[in-house]
């Protein structure tokens, strides 16, 4: 079994920091001391596959019956306090502005498809429109096998809609896992892992700085195993911790106007978004 040390990142680490004729990393020996089987103290959390059990699918028949009783009006699953109390980080009371954005968003699906209809709606804060939006988007999908597109203002917004507001959404209706979400940026929200490996191998810094040296090797590291490339998911504190990452992020993110996923020969991180 191959070991799991910090030996190599240590390594790569004074490699990259030698090229340039920098001194050697100073956390390098706080690593050889520590320099042990990190595979040993790994606990595997196993996640359990909760959407088929019998809790989730008494949801979900409850849900139909008030909806059948309510002659499927889905704004009016809004009044039964039962359905969304209880939720965890989720604070919900009744309101009457977000009950009418509900059901003008229904009636809009309801129209023939011969007949095209727009609504303008305009609410101010605090009013609950999120859930306003994504209850009849969400029962659209689920009940009439529709796909749906919700664009956002802000990138900020996107995230919240997918980590927290859908999610809780799902989970009050007992539709956890039988409606699929995602969401979709644009190209140079992602790494570009052939713009990566050209802007490290022409790195033309006349006095590249320790932070600097060690921002590239975060982000090639950030890439090597396929997984990572959207850019908003680095976390904060390696913007604070790193502060030439910013300059580095420029230079290597997608072109729009360059970049073609099909053609690339190279992992495309947003083609599988």
């Amino acid at each position: 079994m191959k070991k799991t040390t910090l030996e190599p990142l240590s390594f790569k680490i004074n490699s990259y920091l030698k090229k340039f004729n920098l001194p050697t990393w100073e956390w390098s020996k706080f690593l050889e001391e520590a320099n042990y089987d990190l595979s040993n103290n790994i606990n595997i959390k196993k996640e359990y596959n909760i959407f088929d059990s019998k809790e989730e699918k008494k949801k979900e028949r409850e849900t139909l019956k008030i909806l059948n009783e309510e002659e499927k009006n889905y704004e009016e699953l809004l009044k039964y306090k039962t359905i969304w109390e209880n939720k965890e980080g989720f604070t919900y009371e009744y309101r009457p502005g977000q009950y009418e954005l509900t059901k003008t968003i229904r009636e809009l699906f309801r129209n023939s498809e011969d007949e095209e209809k727009i609504a303008c709606i305009e609410a101010p804060t605090g009013i609950g429109k999120s859930v306003g939006y994504l209850l009849p988007a969400i029962l659209e999908a689920r009940i009439n096998k529709k796909r749906l597109l919700i664009s956002t203002d802000t990138k900020e917004l996107q995230i919240q809609l997918i980590n927290k507001d859908i999610p809780n959404v799902l989970d009050s209706l007992g539709l956890n896992g039988k409606v699929s979400y995602g969401y979709i940026k644009g190209k140079n929200n992602y790494i570009c892992i052939d713009r990566l490996e050209a802007y490290i191998d022409d790195y033309e810094s006349q006095n590249p700085t320790k932070g600097e040296i060690l921002s590239l090797i975060f982000l090639k590291r950030l890439v090597e195993g396929g997984k990572y490339g959207d850019i908003e998911e680095i976390n904060y504190l390696v913007f604070d911790n790193f502060k030439e990452i910013s300059t580095h992020l420029r230079n290597v993110s997608c072109d729009p106007n360059m970049c073609r996923p099909k053609k690339c020969k190279k992992i495309v991180y947003i083609k599988t978004e």
